[in-house]
């Protein structure tokens, strides 16, 4: 006897979507330690179908086809935690299935419950090809996430640097994430007061994941977390961070961010949610130069 693949849940997920997802290895995408396929064979064996989800996952044309001849929903997942359909097949890189659902009256710009489109998603994960495509079928290039990103920040972030080039010459609007993480240490400086002179505030800034005092301690950047510092960006947030920008440069190694943070008072002793502090850290990650800086300036394990 048939079996239907309901109910879902939540995510709009099925035993079968389940079983699809850990039949295989997504690469970034998913973290599946052990793909086995086994399951989704004994679900297919005792009659389950798949949806369109499911063949969007697969990336398989004919049967993406087939489910959109059935009048299966186009914007499945539109505002929910993965988001619409389109935004992952772009995300993947299936270009062509982006292609069909767009031809089968898709919502470009439709979105997740954060904001996230395909075009934001796939230059996140760098699909170049994908992005182009999007571009040319009129996406909208400055359009943003619920944190102010838009699909440049994402591809600056990620190291993109392809799809970052490819963005531009299409006329996209360049912002404080891009312009840190690119090191246009000027334009950085210009846009950063642009945007507290709008109201926002210093530590409020950031690129949807961490703030952008931690972003460029991050990275390395001296010059901008020195321009953060001077408008007045904490060392730690209780409520927002996983620990401070002190244990952020002494757990990177980064000599020369560690010397700036102190010479700017940063509390040594203070512990975010790792419970670690600056000189455990750098300890731990055998960072002997960065160790020695911290014990000289007080800091105790």
């Amino acid at each position: 006897m048939e079996q239907t693949v309901s109910p879902e849940n939540t995510l709009g997920y099925t035993a079968v979507t389940y079983a699809v997802i850990n039949s295989r290895s997504w690469g970034g995408y998913w973290h599946v330690a052990q793909p086995d396929p086994r399951l989704l064979e004994i679900l297919l064996a005792a009659g389950a179908q798949y949806r369109l989800r499911e063949a969007v996952l697969l990336n398989d044309i004919e049967l993406v086809r087939t489910k959109l001849d059935e009048e299966a929903n186009v914007n499945t997942g539109e505002g929910t935690y993965d988001g619409p359909l389109l935004k992952i097949a772009a995300e993947l890189g299936y270009l062509n299935i982006v292609d069909i659902l767009l031809d089968y009256g898709a919502n470009i710009e439709a979105t997740d419950d954060l904001g996230q489109r395909a075009l934001l998603s796939a230059a996140r994960f760098g699909r170049i090809d994908v992005v182009h495509h999007l571009l040319d079928r009129s996406a909208e290039v400055n359009a943003v996430d619920w944190s102010g990103q838009s699909a440049l920040s994402n591809s600056a972030v990620g190291r993109h640097y392809d799809v970052v080039e490819l963005l531009m010459t299409r006329g996209a609007e360049r912002g404080v994430v891009d312009a840190l993480v690119l090191d246009e240490i000027s334009l950085f400086e210009v846009l950063l007061d642009k945007e507290l002179r709008s109201g926002s505030t210093v530590d409020g800034l950031n690129d949807g994941r961490v703030r952008l005092a931690m972003l460029a301690v991050e990275r390395g950047n001296v010059a901008a977390v020195r321009l953060l510092l001077d408008r007045g960006a904490a060392n730690f947030l209780a409520s927002y961070d996983e620990h401070t920008l002190l244990v952020e440069a002494a757990r990177y190694g980064h000599v020369h961010m560690v010397r700036l943070l102190i010479e700017r008072g940063a509390d040594l002793h203070v512990i975010g949610k790792d419970e670690l502090t600056p000189l455990a850290w750098a300890i731990r990650e055998g960072y002997v130069e960065v160790a020695r800086m911290l014990k000289i300036a007080g800091a105790e394990r």
